[in-house]
């Protein structure tokens, strides 16, 4: 059974540098045959073969990889192999012969109707150790890449957890926003596309410690960003998640906390939203905007 984590979002992170193994194989995925035309989300040409990622898994996959449910299985569409070429001159992880997997192999990913002409693109390589989210907009030259596990940006000194004998880099290190322009070099604009990441206040550190660590307060370190939802909609979430493995089973978090939502589950500590230029960091968000999808089960549904 697969434990409930979002390690794929912060912990197993710089697949192109030397911090993490790639995700074994998901063997358990198999072809989805006659889909109902209302319940795809592929409507984009060449995606004749379908897979069924949740096959053989409970509702914790949607936790555990950013893709869940029905994907396509094809070729990547030209424009995601243009900007895969460009990203390995600026990405030294990237060799030839990755590349070469990537852009010659079938891949995984799911199109998203978005403001653009042509959809966005939701691609999951290395079974979740490096993917890409684009957006389009209404300038049909330009397109907008936000990608995980393409190396730290900024923020990448390695800091101490307060609970854990062990370091790790600043999490928002791990996303990288891309601009790509017809007739122009890749551009990497983290920096004005990412907000700063929030800050507990020593209250709240206190306040989650027991709900997270053993002994100890909560830190910044334990902020994750959510990426789940980023195969429906355009937006991420600043998140508490409380761990379920190890010796310690922390209680669970109070319905009556501020910071904790039933629709979304956990402590939320923000949105950040795609704006067609950069991320904007909101308190809340409408239920377009943090989609609920039939996974997990265990969580209410929207009406």
């Amino acid at each position: 059974m697969i434990v409930r984590s979002l390690t794929v979002v912060v912990w197993a992170v710089c697949a192109l540098t030397a911090c993490a193994a790639p995700m074994p194989p998901r063997s358990g995925a198999v072809p989805v045959q006659g889909a109902d035309q209302s319940e795809r989300a592929l409507d984009t040409p060449g995606c004749a073969q379908e897979v069924d990622l949740n096959v053989g898994y409970d509702d914790a996959a949607e936790y555990q990889f950013l893709l869940t449910g029905r994907a396509c299985i094809e070729m990547l569409p030209p424009h995601i192999v243009a900007f895969l070429r460009d990203l390995a001159k600026i990405a030294p992880g990237l060799d030839e012969e990755r590349i070469r997997a990537y852009t010659t192999e079938k891949q995984k990913f799911r199109a998203i109707p978005g403001e653009g002409r042509r959809p966005d693109y939701t691609v999951e390589l290395e079974n979740d150790a490096l993917w890409i989210r684009s957006f389009e907009g209404e300038d049909t030259a330009t397109t907008f890449y936000l990608v995980y596990g393409a190396g730290c940006a900024f923020d990448c000194e390695p800091r101490k957890h307060p609970a854990y004998d062990f370091t790790v880099p600043m999490p928002r290190s791990h996303y990288r926003v891309f601009r790509a322009k017809t007739g122009e070099a890749l551009v990497d604009i983290t920096r004005e596309a990412i907000p700063q990441m929030p800050k507990l206040s020593a209250r709240e550190r206190r306040r989650y410690g027991p709900y997270l660590h053993e002994t100890g307060e909560a830190d910044e370190l334990d902020l994750v960003l959510d990426a789940n939802k980023l195969q429906y909609v355009p937006t991420l979430r600043w998140a508490l998640i409380q761990p379920n493995t190890g010796d310690y089973t922390p209680p669970p978090l109070p319905p009556s906390d501020p910071r904790v939502r039933a629709d979304v589950g956990d402590a939320t500590f923000g949105f950040l939203v795609w704006t067609g230029q950069r991320f904007e960091m909101r308190d809340d968000v409408s239920p377009s905007q943090w989609t609920c999808t039939e996974y997990p089960s265990a969580l209410p549904k929207c009406d």
